[in-house]
């Protein structure tokens, strides 16, 4: 960083707010860089925003949070890519979402042997009434 007169980004597994902190501290970096860590979780971005700011974790995302991005980003995948496309290509990014959490994995195993787009956002639709429903 001292010896250029641009700023500098740092990157390389940061997946959490406190790891962004200890490289911008450990570096002088003006900024970091998420990559990986963000397949799943684009929430990563407002945690080390708010944890920068307030030195404090930000709460994790509601299961409503999670069911209206997924639910989305699962629509904007199907008409971009289409039938075929979509529900292939969705299946590894509603993993990278879904398998962090309880019954992510038996669910990621249902979802990727669907072949329609209906199929799939019922099935995801399902997943969240049913966390909702044992949550409650």
């Amino acid at each position: 960083v001292e010896a250029v007169s641009i700023p500098v980004l740092a990157n390389g597994d940061i997946n959490d707010p406190q790891k962004a902190v200890e490289v911008l501290k450990h570096t002088g970096a003006a900024a970091v860089m998420i990559g990986r860590a963000a397949q799943g979780n684009p929430w990563i971005f407002n945690q080390i925003n708010h944890y920068l700011k307030y030195s404090q974790p930000l709460a994790p995302p509601s299961m409503a949070e999670c069911s209206r991005v997924m639910s989305g980003h699962l629509l904007a995948l199907h008409e971009f890519y289409g039938e075929v496309g979509g529900v292939r290509i969705s299946r590894k990014h509603i993993g990278w979402y879904i398998n962090p959490l309880a019954g992510g994995k038996d669910f990621t195993q249902q979802f990727n042997k669907l072949d329609s787009t209906i199929e799939q956002r019922a099935l995801l639709q399902q997943f969240f009434e049913s966390a909702q429903e044992q949550a409650a």
